[in-house]
This record gives C-alpha cells, structure tokens and sequence, in this order.
C-alpha cells in the first residue's frame, strides 16, 4: 500500500497547482465578463482538441476476496466452508492513445491503453472438524493479473488548463487464478483457470497542461471482470473418484495512475474571445 499512497500524494499536488492556476487566472482576466473559444488572437486559453499519447504508471487492490468452498460428491452438496478472505494488490505500467474534441469548456473524446504488471493475491486456510472431531480440509487459492486493457469514452469540463473528466467502457484482463485442496482423508484436489476475462471499467480524474502541447494527469479506475468458477476433481493417489470442490469469486479492482501526455495537434492555446464587447 506504501505505492498506493505516493500516487495519491502526487496526485493531491497535481489537483492543487491546477486549482491555483485556475483560480489565479479567474481572479486577475476573466471577472465581469463572458467568453466563447475561438481560433487566434490573444488572450488565449488552453486547448485540448487533438491526438494524444502517453506513458502512466499505479498501483491496483481489491476488496478483500471471502473465500467459501462448496464441496459435492455425484452432484450432491455434502459440505461447504468459510476459508478465509484473500487480499489482492499490485503495481503496473504502461501507455495510450486517444483523441479529444473540445466545444466551449466541454471535452470529449476516446482513449486506448493496454497496461503490463503484477497484481496477485494468496490465501490458505485449514477447516476442521471436516466431517469429523480430528480431520481437517485445506485450501490455498491463488489470483494473478499480469495484463490488463480499456477502451473508455470520456468527457470532461475544462477551466482553462485543467480539466476534470469522467470515463467508461470496457475492459479485458490476462487472470490466472488456481484452487489446491487436501485433506486428512487422503483426497487432494487442484484446477487452475487462466486466460482473457472481459467486462466493464467507470472512473474520472484531472489533467492540467503545464508546457505547450504536454499534459499530466491522476486518475482513478473501477474494473469489474464479473464471477469466476473455478472447480476440481478430488482424486485419492492418482485415483479419481466422485467428490468435486467448487469456488465462485467476483474479480475487480480499484486502480489509481498517474501518466503524462503529449498532444500532436494545436499550438497549445485556443483564443478566448469576449462576447460583452468590453
């Protein structure tokens, strides 16, 4: 978590140079009057419009996973068990490309980004009594994401140099995740899913300009992969016989990032144009 909180102190120190500026520019060109944005002159304000790339980097935790394991033998329930929770977290890096369209203080637009790390999680529990007084079940779960991908839309408002935006869409992540059981009865179980998981991502951040066409921005991420099942034959020796543990997980997590941006179109500044005619 030590990662997660020097992202947060970044981003604190980001959102506050923003609201200074702003506020500093609101104070000393733009009271008593109204303004429209319009191409040249002087007086300008800065421009979002155009394509972009950049490079971000964060961290990513989830809620804490319970662990309940559902055990059948020929399709019939026979046992079912609270084996602790699992905490999940990590750090990850990578890039993306989007594209902007500002009208007014409104900015819309779309972003790719495709991000590599490791955000991973453990747990191993022992249950007993398991059936009987001196037996005992053990399990040990284990959850991995090594790459995940979004392709949001986005809009957002403007003051100036700062922007403030919400985004949504879709997500895909690389999930690795395995089951090991054993028990005192001489049965052992393991299954392991692994592959790309889809579903939905929704968050919002800030961005502020500071140097030409270049950008930095915070921005927090909900991604949600829905429920996973993954289940094993129980086997005794090499043996396997009627007995099958089952586990039903909800994969998400909450991402904080920071990253900068390099705009390709524009000059940087769009001019701020008066319609009180002072």
């Amino acid at each position: 978590m030590l990662r997660i909180s020097l992202w947060v102190s970044i981003a604190l120190l980001v959102l506050e140079t923003a609201f200074v500026g702003t506020v500093a520019r609101a104070q000393t060109g733009l009271s008593d009057q109204r303004f429209s944005w319009a191409p040249g002159g002087n007086g300008s304000v800065y421009n979002w419009t155009g394509f972009y790339i950049g490079a971000k980097g964060g961290g990513a935790w989830a809620p804490d996973r319970n662990i309940v394991v559902n055990e059948t033998f020929n399709n019939t329930p026979v046992f079912d068990g609270a084996f602790g929770t699992r905490s999940v977290q990590g750090g990850f890096g990578g890039a993306q490309l989007g594209y902007r369209s500002q009208h007014g203080p409104w900015v819309f637009g779309g972003e790719f980004d495709a991000m590599g790390g490791s955000i991973s999680g453990r747990s191993r529990e022992i249950f007993t009594p398991y059936f009987s007084a001196g037996n005992s079940i053990t399990i040990r779960t284990d959850e991995c994401v090594d790459f995940f991908s979004t392709l949001t839309g986005r809009v957002g408002y403007a003051f100036d140099r700062a922007l403030i935006y919400a985004i949504g869409g879709g997500a895909v992540a690389n999930t690795n995740l395995r089951i090991n059981m054993m028990d005192t009865f001489g049965f052992d179980a393991a299954a392991r899913s692994k592959g790309l998981r889809g579903g939905f991502v929704a968050g919002a951040g800030v961005e502020y300009g500071f140097n030409g066409n270049w950008s930095v921005r915070a921005e927090y991420q909900y991604i949600d992969l829905g429920n996973a099942l993954i289940s094993a034959r129980e086997f005794t020796g090499n043996v396997p016989s009627a007995f099958n543990i089952y586990n039903s997980t909800r994969i998400n997590y909450n991402t904080f990032e920071v990253g900068v941006n390099y705009r390709f179109d524009g000059t940087g500044t769009t001019a701020l144009v008066s319609l009180t005619g002072n």
